[in-house]
């Protein structure tokens, strides 16, 4: 496959790597995250992070490894790494030829006059993480290995690592030095960039040496609680692992499924739940999809939705997203056109629950007003899915009476009204009609300008700057079926988008005429805020578009839309994941998560049906 491998240039290191990332993550919510060059660049890189209740979340455990190849007393280290201040070391290191990701992360060195080539696997729960490795041409050479541990939230670095007494060593060569060292001042390049704490120190508890010779295997492996687990490496995988499944998670305390937003630094979040759950889990795995579904339908109060669980469980479930429990009813109604059956009691009710709270009034000022539009804002929350906040608020409060909201209340609408009818529920089927049409007849009314036929993004803004800005939420109402635009409208405003927005990557959030458009995505939190919903591309839109093409213009034209985002299906491909962001200005670096979900399911639920099978 085709990698970026750009480590040892500063530039490189503005918010992501310079060079291609790989991911394998297990059911369990255990994860190994790396680069192509076998550099780590990121606190999240690691060999094994393990998921453990909270109040500890996800712990990194083994972070890197120092390989070094000895031929006549001569050592060669197979790869280079990263300390503190600036430092890429060492400079002789072993060429790497190499690097593919599937059906398992591989890795061609040459070194000394020899060819090694190193495996990594993970046991199928995740407890165990192995690295494999054979002399692919030359003489015999010894392999000293040192294994550098820690024991810490992946979140944060620390200068006083440890070693839990649950952390299980195998290996298949022996002891070279029982001595434990401590190996200081490892460097995060892009956690610098990032502006987070970004060097630590490393435990290596033994060095191992291995014979190198033709025809032979040596492993090592690391394990959390491995109990009667095999010592030996799981068998080769045939094949590449379906890229929708590493989202898909299983609870220990309950064995209850959820989605994780993103690797590696993303927990569950409702809305991300809610926009990936069909494309990752529809039609093939919907009994899953109910069980999730079942899941938030339980947390709903008053009608809204946990806008995140949190991994590390500090403090209580905050409600601030006005389209999460929308998404949800939405999610619900996909579920029902594949597999009506699934449709229970549970799930029932958190739809009605949803509906009810929106029409009675609940939190965050959401309620709907007299125009059938649903309404919501308050001073302190960005509401809507462009959430970030900066020092000074809400960047994208959108407050007022926004047009995706709109949108998903008219869809949840005709998904409440199906459930009622499926039970004989005239009365209900026929309440959810009405409060769809004084809807649709808003959006019509409200939302066109009369002059332009312009769409706009939000009616009665608490500030009118954010009423016009073209922005990507008119998709969800383009593509409402029947829609409540004349053709000429939808027509205009599509155009509109595909001449502003449109990249190869996704849309983009903001149209580049605007004088807060933001191109680049990068710098700290607060820079990284500014311009996450401001430009910045997300490739989880796809989704929306295609849906808006499909509704304008019919299925032939969405077919045509795999060769507009040609490069994002190639990464797909070749990496088996999609980033979370790409800059709004081209080229249209990558950003934020190297592995979202909604990217992943929208994109497969749209442009790459072949995925869902």
């Amino acid at each position: 496959m085709e990698t970026r491998s750009d480590i040892s240039t500063p530039g490189a290191y503005l918010d992501t790597p310079g060079e291609t990332e790989w991911l394998i993550a297990a059911e369990s919510g255990n994860y190994a995250l790396g680069t192509a060059s076998g550099t780590a660049s990121r606190r999240y890189h690691g060999w094994l992070v393990v998921a453990l209740p909270p109040p500890l979340g996800r712990v990194m455990v083994w972070p890197r490894v120092e390989e070094i190849l000895r031929v006549d007393d001569v050592d060669t280290a197979l790869g280079r790494a990263w300390w503190a201040p600036d430092v890429l070391a060492p400079a002789d290191a072993g060429q790497l030829v190499s690097f593919a990701r599937d059906p398992e992360p591989t890795w061609i060195i040459e070194a000394a006059g020899r060819t090694v080539r190193r495996r990594f696997r993970m046991s199928a729960d995740g407890r165990q993480a192995f690295l494999l490795w054979d002399l692919v041409e030359g003489p015999h050479a010894e392999l000293l290995v040192r294994p550098l541990l820690t024991w810490r939230s992946h979140h944060y670095q620390t200068r006083a690592p440890k070693i839990d007494p649950r952390v299980e060593i195998g290996f298949s060569g022996r002891v070279a030095d029982a001595t434990q060292h401590v190996y200081r001042d490892a460097l995060s390049p892009v956690e610098r960039a990032r502006g987070y704490d970004h060097v630590e120190d490393l435990c290596a508890p033994m060095q191992l040496a291995f014979d190198l010779v033709a025809d032979s295997e040596s492993s090592a492996w690391l394990g959390v609680g491995v109990g009667e687990s095999p010592a030996t490496p799981p068998d080769r995988p045939e094949s590449a692992p379906d890229p929708r499944d590493a989202y898909v998670i299983r609870h220990p305390s309950d064995d209850s499924p959820g989605i994780i937003a993103g690797y590696p630094w993303f927990t569950e979040w409702g809305r991300d739940t809610m926009i990936a759950l069909p494309g990752l889990l529809l039609p093939h795995r919907a009994g899953v999809a109910a069980e999730v579904l079942r899941a938030w339908a339980a947390r709903a109060d008053r009608g809204l939705l946990p806008n995140q669980l949190r991994d590390l469980g500090d403090g209580p479930l905050a409600t601030n997203t006005a389209d999460a429990p929308l998404r949800f009813v939405r999610a619900v109604g996909e579920l029902r056109a594949v597999a009506p059956e699934r449709i229970d009691d549970i799930i029932r009710r958190g739809v009605d629950g949803i509906l009810d709270g929106y029409a009675a009034g609940t939190d965050h000022g959401i309620h709907v007003d007299d125009d059938g539009l649903v309404a919501a804002g308050d001073d302190v929350h960005a509401l809507t899915w462009m959430d970030a906040i900066a020092p000074g608020g809400p960047v994208t409060p959108r407050r007022g009476k926004p047009i995706d909201i709109a949108a998903l209340w008219v869809e949840a609408l005709a998904v409440g009204r199906a459930l009622a009818e499926d039970l004989g529920g005239k009365e209900r089927g026929s309440w959810c009609e009405q409060q769809a049409a004084r809807a649709r007849d808003g959006l019509l009314m409200r939302f066109v300008d009369p002059v332009t036929g312009d769409l706009l993004d939000v009616v009665d803004a608490h500030d009118p700057a954010e009423e016009s800005p073209l922005r990507p939420n008119l998709l969800l109402a383009l593509a409402l079926d029947p829609s409540p635009f004349p053709r000429d409208v939808r027509e205009h405003n599509l155009a509109r988008v595909e001449a502003r927005l449109l990249t190869p990557y996704g849309l983009r959030t903001l149209d580049p005429g605007h004088p807060d458009y933001v191109g680049r995505y990068g710098g700290d939190q607060a820079t990284r805020d500014r311009a996450y919903h401001q430009g910045t591309v997300w490739p989880w839109l796809i989704g929306p578009y295609a849906d808006a093409v499909r509704a304008v213009r019919g299925d032939d034209a969405v077919s045509a839309l795999r060769t507009v985002f040609a490069p994002v299906l190639r990464e797909l491909a070749e990496r088996g994941a999609i980033h979370e962001v790409y800059d709004g200005d081209a080229p249209h670096r990558p950003g934020g998560c190297p592995a979202q979900a909604w990217s992943v399911a929208e994109v497969v639920r749209t442009i790459a049906p072949e995925l869902a099978r």
